[in-house]
C-alpha cells in the first residue's frame, strides 16, 4: 500500500509511562529495517494514554489514514485502545493484530 499510493509513513508511539526513546526508536528502526521500509519519520509523544495521543498527533498532522497494531486483548469492563479510536475518530482505520 505504501509504494501504490506513494505515501509517506509516520510511525508513533504514544509513550505513558517512563519509556526509553532511545529504546523506542531503536525497536521502530529495526521492525523497519526488517520489512525494508524507507523514507518514514519516527515521532515519539509523551501522554495520559494512546488515544489522546493519537489525537494531539492528528491535530498537528495531515493524517489520511491510521494503522494501528492491537494485541486483541479485551475484556468485559476494558474496551481495546482500537476500538476506542474506531469509535471517535473520523479517519480511516486499518488494525492488525500483533503476535
Amino acid at each position: 500500500m505504501i509504494k501504490a499510493f506513494e505515501a509517506k509513513l509516520n510511525f508513533l508511539q504514544i509513550a505513558t509511562k517512563h519509556e526509553e526513546e532511545d529504546t523506542i526508536k531503536e525497536n521502530i528502526l529495526v521492525f523497519a529495517q526488517r520489512n525494508e521500509l524507507q523514507g518514514f519519520e519516527i515521532h515519539i509523544i509523551h501522554d495520559y494514554n494512546i488515544e489522546e495521543g493519537i489525537n494531539h498527533f492528528m491535530e498537528s498532522h495531515d493524517i489520511a489514514v491510521i494503522g494501528i497494531g492491537t494485541h486483541g486483548k479485551e475484556g468485559l469492563f476494558q474496551r481495546s485502545a482500537t476500538e476506542t479510536l474506531i469509535n471517535h475518530l473520523y479517519k480511516p482505520i486499518i488494525s492488525y493484530k500483533i503476535k
